[in-house]
């Protein structure tokens, strides 16, 4: 059997193998989202359903791949349709860690056991489904601190602090108490073990020096580099990568019909065929870009997210994944303070997609960036964009020349935000 045929059935679990009655739950709702209550006793069947399929043994690297896979197709693929897929691959890494004897192989399947635990506990949050969400938010919790795994533990302290502000927002106090308490003992500084560096290490390769220049003639020859110096310029080098840094993770954010997301190749097209409409560019001075030029755009954006922290996102539709656009977060060097902006495909206008995602953005930058402004910019005859601007919240604050052109500054601030979320 090849690789991929392999992947396939234990991926994604054929109706051949799979209980004719077991369709998955409903779950559609970002995290936050309750969901109704009627789907808490179908979530917790649908496991048990689950539970009895039996595909074939993944080996740890296959684990691996099958966790990569449903980390890239969380934001955009249906949940009803991923949650079997994880759930299948988490009970693989699951058999698989019982019956590890090397200690790193066990230390992968704990991570990917982890990380399959810590998606499903979304998964059933998002279904209303706390109970399921809780036993898989602690089982993901226990895999971080038996792998040491920080960003393992950096997700579920993330997952808890989320699920306590919604309990909060419900008046559920009690339930928030407990999830600020999963919170604080996940969010805890992991010891580096004796003798291992942190990060993942490369292959070993080995790395010839550079030749040194020729010395100058002397009367003299030069003596033979001893055996020790050729053993030290031979020895194989070992590369030492440490934790990512943080500014270089984009989060994705859900709202009820988009998909904020990091920007990837496949985005290249899409969005190069977005701005050959007139209308696009009618107001911003530019216009349309092949797909060289949007590639050297997106590259400019990631650049922005890893020296800000924040930036732009790729919009696209929740539901079918269809590209929509681009909204988020910029400042550039010079710029009178943190913009919201959006841009959004010419056929998508009037649908209420551009307010959608610059509420999500203004959102972040207040509670996650900690800004306490926020401003956006435009050209005076540019109604639509106004418009949205008054949509999100924003008001009227002043004049500003944007790159030589006349441009307004609509802008709200933090306590504005908080009154306007608040009532």
């Amino acid at each position: 059997m090849s690789r991929h045929s392999r992947t396939s059935r234990a991926g994604y679990v054929s109706s051949a193998r799979r209980p004719a009655s077991s369709t998955g739950p409903n779950w559609h709702g970002g995290c936050g989202s309750t969901g109704p209550r009627s789907a808490r006793p179908k979530a917790a069947s649908t496991y048990r359903r689950w539970a009895a399929t039996g595909p074939d043994p993944l080996t740890v690297a296959e684990v691996e791949d099958q966790v990569d896979q449903h980390a890239a197709m969380f934001t955009t693929t249906a949940h009803e349709a991923l949650a079997p897929m994880v759930f299948t691959t988490w009970r693989q890494a699951e058999g698989r860690l019982r019956e590890a004897t090397q200690l790193r192989a066990h230390q992968r399947l704990t991570v990917a056991a982890g990380s399959c635990a810590y998606m499903l506990c979304r998964l059933a949050f998002n279904q209303g489904d706390p109970t399921t969400s809780r036993r898989f938010l602690t089982l993901a919790g226990d895999h971080a601190e038996d792998a040491e795994e920080p960003v393992l533990a950096a997700s579920v302290a993330g997952m808890a602090a989320y699920e306590a502000r919604g309990h909060a927002a419900a008046g559920n106090t009690r339930s928030a108490r407990d999830a600020l308490d999963r919170m604080r003992r996940s969010a805890v500084d992991l010891p580096a073990r004796p003798g291992v560096a942190a990060g993942p290490r490369l292959p070993r390769r080995s790395v010839r020096p550079s030749p040194s220049p020729s010395p100058s003639p002397s009367p003299s020859p030069s003596p033979s580099p001893s055996p020790s110096r050729l053993d030290r310029r031979e020895r194989p080098v070992t590369l030492i990568f440490g934790p990512p840094s943080p500014a270089r993770q984009i989060p994705t954010v859900l709202t009820e019909r988009l998909t904020l997301r990091d920007w990837r190749a496949e985005d290249i097209g899409p969005y190069s065929a977005m701005t050959q409409h007139p209308d696009m560019s009618r107001h911003t001075g530019g216009g349309p870009m092949d797909d060289e030029a949007v590639w050297r755009h997106a590259a400019f954006q990631l650049g922005h997210w890893a020296l800000r922290s924040f930036g732009m996102w790729i919009v696209r539709d929740r539901l079918s994944g269809e590209f929509i656009g681009r909204a988020g977060l910029y400042e550039e060097l010079g710029w009178p303070g943190v913009e919201v902006a959006w841009t959004v495909r010419r056929d998508r206008w009037g649908q209420g997609l551009a307010p959608e995602a610059g509420m999500a953005a203004v959102e972040f930058a207040f509670v996650h960036v900690g800004v306490e402004r926020v401003i956006s910019i435009c050209h005076p005859d540019n109604i639509q964009s106004r418009r949205v601007m008054e949509k999100v919240g924003l008001t009227l604050d002043g004049e500003w020349s944007l790159h030589g052109r006349p441009s307004v500054v609509y802008a709200i601030s933090r306590a504005e935000w908080d009154a306007r979320t608040r009532g």
